[in-house]
């Protein structure tokens, strides 16, 4: 299958259905005939993903309690799913149940398509959202709010396709 196709085919989602014909033929002349072939071939790509983080600990050093300090972590995120398929990156700071109480850890910024939100140690949280297949690098910073002193909270990054 041509690259063209294959591309459009990946591109198209999950199931893409290709359609070969193969055609022979001779020289036209009297008395020779034409023959014809078809072949159906079906062809799927499954859903895929790929992340890569620049860290999975986030190291927070507060100086004064009325100033958060932040982190920011790089991300390269690549999915393959339908054209209409969500991809969501999805962040967990299990271990932030440690924290004293009155520590928030929020995701205040970032790339296209991060999303701002309160990181829980309950369950994972939102961090972004795209559309479509592709590869999408970008950073997002977390900021922590706590009496002065240094915090160490290992952070989960992935991905889930919808």
């Amino acid at each position: 299958m041509p690259d063209g196709r294959l591309d459009v085919a990946r591109r198209a989602g999950a199931a893409a259905v290709a359609l070969a014909v193969v055609v022979l033929t001779g020289a036209q002349s009297a008395g020779q005939e034409i023959s014809t072939r078809s072949v159906s071939a079906t062809v799927s790509f499954a859903p895929r993903t790929a992340l890569t983080v620049s860290t999975r600990m986030l190291r927070f050093v507060v100086t004064d309690a009325l100033t958060p300090a932040t982190v920011s972590v790089e991300f390269s995120a690549a999915a393959r799913t339908s054209t209409d398929g969500s991809v969501t990156l999805m962040a967990n700071a299990a271990d932030s149940v440690g924290l004293p109480s009155g520590v928030s850890l929020e995701i205040v910024s970032g790339s296209e398509g991060v999303v701002s939100g309160t990181v829980s140690s309950q369950q994972p949280v939102m961090a972004g959202r795209w559309t479509g297949s592709g590869v999408r690098s970008g950073r997002i910073t977390f900021q922590l709010r706590a009496q002065p002193g240094s915090y160490d909270i290992p952070l989960t990054l992935f991905l889930q396709l919808q």
